[in-house]
C-alpha cells in the first residue's frame, strides 16, 4: 500500500475550511498541532492561496474544473463524519424550515 508523504504528520502550513466544527474535526484527523495559516469559505479561493505558496489545502474534494495541476490525496484510512445541523433556536423560521425540522425530529412519520 502506497503511503502519502504527509500522512500522519502535522508538518507544513495548512489552509482549512472556515467552518469551525468541520475544521476542528478534520484537524483532529491530521493529529498533533497543525500550523493553520489561512481559512477559506470556497475551495477555489484556497487553490489560489496554494498556487501562491500558501500550504496544503484541507478539503473533502477538489473541483475538477480548477485543479491547476494540484493533486487531491484522500485521507487514508478513510475518515467519516456524521452530518451536523446547527441553527439559532430563538430565530423565526419559515413554514418550510419548520416542516423540515419536524421531519428531522420524526422521519418515520412521513
Amino acid at each position: 500500500m502506497k503511503t502519502w508523504p504527509l500522512a500522519g504528520r502535522s508538518t507544513g502550513a495548512y489552509c482549512c475550511p472556515e467552518n469551525t466544527v468541520f475544521r476542528k474535526e478534520v484537524l483532529s484527523w491530521i493529529g498533533g498541532q497543525p500550523d493553520v495559516r489561512a481559512t477559506y469559505t470556497l475551495v477555489r479561493n484556497a487553490i489560489l492561496l496554494e498556487l501562491a505558496g500558501g500550504g496544503h489545502i484541507v478539503c473533502l474534494d477538489m473541483p475538477a474544473t480548477s485543479s491547476h495541476g494540484l493533486v487531491f490525496v484522500p485521507f487514508a484510512p478513510t475518515r467519516k463524519s456524521e452530518p451536523v445541523l446547527i441553527w439559532k433556536q430563538s430565530s423565526a423560521v419559515s413554514p418550510a424550515v419548520q416542516a423540515f425540522l419536524d421531519y428531522l425530529d420524526h422521519p418515520e412519520e412521513e
